[in-house]
This record gives structure tokens, sequence and C-alpha cells, in this order.
């Protein structure tokens, strides 16, 4: 019989694929092992950070000030059409099909961090021009 290295508990031997023994007797034993190591200790603060941007954003959309924001934005009536666009966007960029520019189109700025894409036409949602903070403006 094996032990579990975390609960220390006696358990039967199981081997994995590829011949490696089993080194702890459940799920629950194998993530609080490894919630202990600097890797998971790390992730966990990490987590941390995201929940509490998380909390400060609901407490925002929450407050009088985030729900008469949303629902402007919401009474648009092209929202609908400028949110797809955006999430076309976004989605083509992380897949590769869209690259980034890096310098702006319009005077040819060249910075790191454009502020944004100016679509030419909601109907064309991947047709987009990379301008800076100051031509997106006018």
């Amino acid at each position: 019989m094996l032990i579990c290295e975390f609960c220390e508990q006696e358990m039967e031997p199981r081997i994995y694929r590829g011949g490696i023994p089993k080194r702890f007797c459940s799920r629950k034993c194998k993530r609080a092992a490894w919630a202990k190591t600097p890797q998971g200790q790390a992730a966990r603060e990490a987590n941390n950070r995201g929940e509490e941007a998380r909390a400060r954003k609901r407490a925002w959309n929450n407050s009088a000030k985030g729900v008469a924001c949303f629902a402007r934005r919401r009474a648009q009536p092209d929202f609908p059409i400028k949110a797809h666009a955006r999430d076309a966007v976004r989605q083509a960029i992380r897949k590769g099909i869209l690259i980034k520019a890096n310098c702006c189109e319009k005077c040819g700025d060249v910075s790191e961090h454009l502020q944004g894409h100016h679509h030419k036409g909601y109907e064309k949602v991947l047709e987009v021009q990379w301008l800076c903070a100051l031509c997106h403006v006018d």
C-alpha cells in the first residue's frame, strides 16, 4: 500500500500512463498540496487581486452613477450593433486574424498603446482604422 503525500492515509497503488505512480489519494489532497507550493500561493494572490477588482467593478455598477451610465449606453439605438462590432474585433485580435497596428493611421503617431479602433461601418466589423486618442476624438 502507498501513503498519500498530503493526508498520509493509505491508498491503493495506481499508476498513471507512462508508469508514474499516484502520489495523492484524491484530487482534494492534490489541490491542497499544490496550494502550499510557491506557485500555488502566487496563483491564489493573483486570483485575490482579480477578485478585489471585480468587487470594485460590481460596487460601481450597482451605484447610482454606474446604473445611470449603463442605462444611458443601453438606450442608444445602435448599442447592440456597436457591441457586436467591438466583440468581433477583440476576438479577431485574440485569434490572430486581425493584427493591431502600432501607429495611428491618420497622423502617424507611433505609440505602443493606441486608444482604439474606429469602425468604418458596423456592417463590415473587421474593417477598422487604428487611431490615437487625439485622432479618435475628431
